[in-house]
């Protein structure tokens, strides 16, 4: 159908039709439609009207002015899918599982955002509520996978990917170095944080370029066999990024079918061959030690049935890994630590060394219970740190960079103990609660640091020490502080009786 351009001063974000030539275009409530002219075109969400405009008129807000000229004529299509709400009431009204054919369509429609933000919300609760079957999961990574962007590489990629949860988690700043120091070609893309104070994108981003397309990250990669990116620009399994964005986040939800699937996605996308995942657990964390252990067993099932080795390994989780929370520290922290190991937290060289060691098993450079040894040495011997300064260079950084260079939010606060006693707890929710509201990570020099993680300390001892990019954010800061309780000091008298 043909209709005419006409700018409308309305607030909303959506296309407007007469209902006269909506029913003509079979276009229900909420419907997306495409408008095209020669190389232009505009895809949104309708409303139908019989009053704002008139038949053989298109109304766009005045807010898109630019795209097409007052009164151009632009060709109308209808992108809605009737087979995608029969599969969406199969799945709300029945048991069964969907099909591989069910399961590209509704990719395809969150892709082309022909399913409406209501639908994406009932897939989500789908995989919310029921137990999803591992072949429906493995359909659903490979059509995930299908929806963007593939790489592939001439010799085995191999990769560490963690499942989150647990503040501080720098261990990427170590692993794909150490990795590519052994000479494994190792291409870690990650996400920029959505719930928590930092990823790994983030951290790296204060060393490094983190944005290439495909062409550059294989360039790069080739080079150095080490690089850590964000996957956006590559355009990699890019529809449960939606998925996550639109539905997920704003429910809190995160299950762990639409994980499993998300995760193999990636690294279907990427050309991964083996990979080990980090499942932490433990109290903040995602999974309790049971749980996790069942998920990883399925996680190495799934992998293994698209063609990738896998490992899982269990990590504590009750506690951040090293001392810092936020982008800047944290790549303070991981930088000091490949400079100098004897100087770095113990959490952080174990979880690192220990994750990398599975990994160089994978590889077959040494055998079981052998790796993590094998990765300590190429820490401790400054090869990793050589690998990263090549690898911050081949990614536009300074090679150069020391700790003391990255900069922290210049508005602080410190927490101190209110009396002798020990740590009896650290609690990681908060934490990230707090360290999100001193600005981090849209402000990489906000957040915390932990300056004792010992468990004995002493009146008026220096224990954390935040970090703000502004006086109102640390304002937000100390609320939060004496509202959350981040860390807990108790002395030997827990009370008295008379």
């Amino acid at each position: 159908m043909k209709l005419k351009i006409q700018y409308i001063d309305i607030d909303l974000d959506v296309l407007i039709i007469s209902s006269k030539d909506a029913s003509k275009l079979e276009i229900l409530a909420s419907s997306i439609i495409k408008l095209t002219s020669g190389e232009k075109n505009l895809s949104g969400r309708v409303i139908k009207t019989s009053q704002v405009v008139i038949p053989g008129v298109i109304g766009i807000p005045s807010s898109m002015t630019g795209i097409f000229a007052p009164d151009e004529i632009v060709d109308v299509v209808s992108i809605h899918s009737p087979e995608n709400k029969r599969i969406i009431d199969k799945f709300l009204k029945s048991n069964m599982s969907l099909s591989e054919e069910e399961i590209k369509s509704l990719v395809t429609g969150i892709s082309n955002d022909s399913l409406t933000p209501i639908q994406t919300t009932a897939f989500m609760l789908y995989h919310h509520f029921k137990q999803v079957d591992i072949k429906e999961v493995e359909m659903l990574a490979k059509s995930f996978a299908d929806s963007g962007n593939r790489i592939t590489w001439k010799s085995p990629a191999y990769d560490k990917h963690s499942i989150g949860g647990v503040p501080g988690n720098k261990v990427s700043l170590l692993i794909v170095p150490i990795l590519a120091a052994a000479g494994l070609l190792t291409p870690k893309t990650s996400t920029k944080a959505i719930t928590s104070a930092s990823g790994t994108v983030d951290t790296m981003g204060v060393l490094a370029e983190v944005d290439f397309t495909p062409d550059e990250v294989m360039e790069i990669a080739n080079k150095t066999k080490g690089i850590i990116i964000s996957g956006e620009k590559l355009g990699i399994a890019p529809t449960i990024d939606k998925v996550i964005t639109n539905a997920g986040y704003p429910l809190g939800l995160d299950p762990p079918s639409l994980i499993l699937a998300g995760v193999i996605s990636k690294k279907i996308a990427m050309g991964i061959d083996f990979m080990v995942l980090d499942i932490p657990v433990g109290k903040g964390t995602k999974f309790v030690e049971s749980d996790g252990r069942v998920f990883g067993r399925t996680f190495v099932d799934l992998a293994h049935a698209v063609g990738i080795s896998a490992k899982c390994g269990i990590t504590y989780g009750d506690v951040p890994v090293g001392h810092t929370i936020g982008p800047a520290l944290e790549a303070r922290e991981g930088l000091s630590t490949l400079i100098d190991p004897s100087s770095g937290p113990n959490s952080l060289i174990e979880k690192s060394t220990s994750l990398a060691g599975l990994v160089i098993e994978l590889a077959g450079i040494a055998n079981r219970g052998q790796g993590q040894s094998v990765a300590d040495d190429i820490l401790r011997s400054g090869k990793a740190y050589k690998k990263m300064k090549e690898i911050i260079e081949a990614q536009g950084g300074d090679p150069n960079i020391k700790p003391d260079d990255i900069e922290l939010g210049s508005y602080t606060m410190d927490i101190v103990a209110p009396a002798n006693g020990w740590v009896i707890e650290i609690k990681n929710r908060a934490l990230t609660q707090i360290a999100r509201a001193s600005g981090a990570p849209e402000h990489p020099g906000a957040g915390i640091h932990l300056l004792t993680k010992k468990e004995s300390v002493k009146k008026g001892e220096l224990v954390a020490r935040i970090y703000a990019h502004s006086e109102h954010a640390l304002e937000e800061v100390r609320a939060q502080v004496a509202k959350l309780q981040p860390i807990v000091i108790e002395g030997l008298l827990l009370g008295t009786i008379s």
